[in-house]
């Protein structure tokens, strides 16, 4: 099959972590926090706003590291770490309400 065609029952084949649905909007979340994270006040430049930023950009980097492992117990590691890392990026976001 070639790339980009749909396998059985319309799904697309996952050829790397960049197929992922999940990667993508980890992706998209990144960005927003990016820009938004823009806006925060100069002194929070070494703190809330590098925290909130490595939290966020740990999500897609977790989950192209997990799919490139060998093994489906070293893969499925790194995905349970998601939930966590997400609840971090959350939790930092609402400091910045405070």
């Amino acid at each position: 099959m070639a790339e980009g065609q749909s396998g059985r029952g319309g799904e697309r084949k996952v050829k790397t972590f960049r197929d992922l649905l999940v990667w993508k909007k980890s992706m998209a979340l990144v960005v927003e926090i990016y820009q938004q994270s823009k806006q925060f006040p100069a002194e929070e430049q070494f703190g809330l706003i590098a925290q909130i930023r490595r939290s966020a950009t740990s999500i897609p980097c977790n989950i192209s590291e997990g799919f490139g492992r060998k093994t489906t117990q070293d893969y499925l590691r790194f995905y349970t770490w998601l939930p966590a890392l997400f609840m971090s990026c959350r939790l930092n976001w609402k400091f910045r309400l405070t």
